[in-house]
C-alpha cells in the first residue's frame, strides 16, 4: 500500500510537471491576459489523471475499495458538465476572436504560432478529458464486476 501512495505521488508530480511544460510558452507570451488557465490546467490534469486510471487501475491505491470506484461512477457527471461548458466558453472566444487580442503586442507570425498553439492543445486536452470522462465511469462498473464475480481488478 505504501508502495502505491508513493507511486500516486510520483503520478501528481508529473502531472504537475506536464501541466507547467504545456503552458510555459502560454505563460511567457501573454502572461496574465490568457483568461483560460483554470480550464486548461483542469482538463490537462483531467486528461492525465483518469487515463491512467483507466489503463493503470491495478496500481491504484483505491484498487480494491469498492466504495471509492462507486463514488467514481457518479463523480464525472459534474466533470463532464464543467468540461463542456468550458470548453464552449473557449470555443465561443476563439470564434469571436478574442485571442486576437490579446496576442496583439506580438509580431504576426509569432502570434499566429502561438494562438495556434493555444487553440490546439486546449481543443486536444479539453476533447481527450470528454473522452475519459465518458470511458471512467466503464471501468469502475468493470472493475467492481471483476471484483465481485472474478476476483480479480
Amino acid at each position: 500500500m505504501k508502495n502505491k501512495i508513493i507511486l500516486e505521488l510520483v503520478w501528481w508530480i508529473a502531472t504537475a510537471v506536464i501541466v507547467i511544460l504545456f503552458l510555459l510558452p502560454v505563460m511567457n507570451y501573454i502572461g496574465d491576459k490568457y483568461d483560460f488557465y483554470t480550464p486548461n490546467v483542469f482538463f490537462i490534469t483531467l486528461f492525465i489523471t483518469l487515463t491512467r486510471y483507466i489503463f493503470l487501475l491495478r496500481h491504484t491505491f483505491f484498487a480494491e475499495n469498492k466504495i471509492i470506484k462507486l463514488i467514481f461512477i457518479f463523480l464525472p457527471i459534474p466533470l463532464f458538465f464543467y468540461s463542456v461548458d468550458a470548453l464552449f466558453n473557449f470555443q465561443d472566444f476563439v470564434d469571436k476572436g478574442g485571442h486576437i487580442e490579446m496576442l496583439n503586442h506580438l509580431q504576426p507570425d509569432t502570434a499566429m504560432d502561438i494562438s495556434k498553439y493555444i487553440k490546439y492543445q486546449f481543443i486536444f486536452f479539453g476533447t481527450g478529458a470528454l473522452i475519459v470522462i465518458f470511458l471512467f465511469p466503464i471501468r469502475m462498473i468493470i472493475s467492481i464486476w471483476r471484483g465481485i464475480n472474478k476476483g480479480t481488478i
